[in-house]
């Protein structure tokens, strides 16, 4: 244990110009190199992890086989994504500065502390009130249905740097703001639809892989609805990030987490292990109609009572 501690601090270490020439790359829209850097790092990960089971067998060889990746990863992103600025490399303190980024970064930690635990609050509700048993399905259900945040997570990743940079910039602005309430519009249609598409074909598609619980089946169809709507609301979460709103991104997580744990109580007794299902669907609504408002209220165009009749 004690070795696999050190080998996570010097991975720690060794990742930083990595994970550096990681963001550069994705502030500069570089998507396309940033993502065959991710698919190369992580063919050699697997590839040293695999290894270092077949042929060590310890846990403590495997941990250092693929912290040793790092090493690797120095050379390959610089290769694949550019070199980073030799001023990166140089200390500044200017406490100015260094005091608004930590201020910032705390307060995007705790936002991202709730949406963590949005994740993984039904999993410990389940198990405390259904046992292992209600955990398995509602595990099932909710780690098929969140797939669709491989769509949404990368969606995010593309328009958090194009957001900062049209934000930046007045003409970039103008531009923007109209087309604001569309592509929210759009947005919201799209994600809902891929949820009715799921909802239509869930039963037959869980009994050819074999989880044929009707409780299992119904679980997923309410989870699939509130996970859609999550993925959508992370559109507006990325501008109101992109525009320096960091305390009511970090509000909206957490009336997101208090609303669905005030649902799963109130539904618990009447409906039982599907309390999480709607607990999802109810917050995830209020979360991505007040994500939305705030949105469109940043923008500065009229187009409030359009949204929520929209959603409706």
């Amino acid at each position: 244990l004690r070795w696999i501690i050190i080998f996570s601090v010097i991975e720690y270490m060794l990742a930083v110009p990595t994970v550096m020439t990681q963001m550069s790359c994705v502030a500069e829209e570089k998507f396309y190199r940033y993502s065959l850097f991710t698919l190369v790092s992580g063919l050699y990960r697997y590839s040293l992890l695999f290894i270092g089971i077949t042929v060590y067998g310890t846990p403590v060889a495997v941990v250092g086989l693929v912290v040793s990746r790092r090493i690797i990863d120095l050379f390959v992103s610089q290769w694949m994504m550019g070199s980073l600025p030799a001023a990166a490399f140089r200390p500044q303190f200017n406490f100015t500065e260094i005091r608004k980024i930590v201020s910032r970064s705390f307060i995007l930690s705790v936002s991202q502390l709730f949406q963590s635990t949005v994740v993984s609050i039904g999993s410990i509700l389940v198990n405390r009130y259904f046992g292992l048993s209600g955990l398995g399905i509602y595990r099932a259900a909710f780690d098929l249905s969140s797939k669709i945040w491989l769509l949404s997570n990368g969606i995010g990743l593309v328009m958090f740097p194009r957001f900062v940079r049209m934000l930046s910039e007045k003409l970039q602005r103008d531009r923007l703001f109209p087309k604001i309430l569309w592509l929210l519009n759009a947005c919201w249609s799209g994600y809902s639809l891929l949820a009715v598409v799921g909802m239509l074909t869930a039963s037959r598609a869980f009994h050819i892989i074999g989880l044929s619980q009707s409780q299992t089946i119904s679980l997923f169809i309410l989870l699939l609805l509130g996970v859609s709507w999550n993925a959508h609301a992370n559109l507006s979460y990325e501008f109101l990030q992109a525009a320096g709103r960091f305390k009511q991104a970090a509000g909206l997580s957490a009336i997101s987490l208090s609303v669905m744990v005030l649902s799963f109580y109130l539904l618990l007794g009447q409906i039982g292990i599907l309390a999480i299902g709607w607990a999802w669907i109810i917050s995830q609504a209020i979360y991505a109609l007040i994500a939305d408002a705030l949105t469109i209220t940043i923008s500065n165009v009229p187009g409030q009572l359009n949204m929520l009749v929209y959603k409706l």
